[in-house]
């Protein structure tokens, strides 16, 4: 075998490895947060105050990380495979919002207004309410 042939036969089996790789990442899904061990522990009308009281402050301690919330589900909202748990009470008018993904759809269709949960996801900030993604039941 010559030199030349060699070196294609290598840049060949290296890019195939690279490629193999990138593909998976690309393709990788975030872990479920049923695994994830919690960060923080609040209730959720102490984290919806804390996010209108000082926002930046809030957001630097809970975006991005794995928090269970406990409150009362004070409606349910039924968007495609996607199940919206909204944790607050009937004098605020902001509240948090769990989103729970289809795999999770089973334990949040068991969930009732009027319930008091501990859900556990990640925050994602607030837009008119405090939201978590990737929800489980705690």
């Amino acid at each position: 075998m010559k030199k030349w042939e060699i070196s294609v036969a290598l840049i060949t089996i290296l890019l195939g490895t690279v490629l193999g790789y990138a593909w998976e990442e690309y393709h990788r899904k975030p872990a479920d947060t049923k695994y994830l061990p919690e960060q923080e522990k609040i209730e959720a009308m102490t984290l919806v105050k804390e996010f209108t009281t000082d926002e930046t402050t809030a957001n630097r301690l809970y975006n991005d990380k794995v928090v269970s919330v406990k409150g009362t589900v004070l409606k349910i909202e039924n968007n495609g495979d996607v199940r919206d748990i909204v944790l607050g009470n009937e004098t605020s008018p902001q509240g948090v919002i769990c989103e729970f993904q289809a795999k999770h759809k089973k334990e949040a269709d068991k969930i009732r207004p009027g319930q008091q949960i501990t859900v556990k996801g990640v925050c994602t900030g607030m837009l008119l309410d405090v939201v978590l993604v990737r929800c489980v039941l705690e």
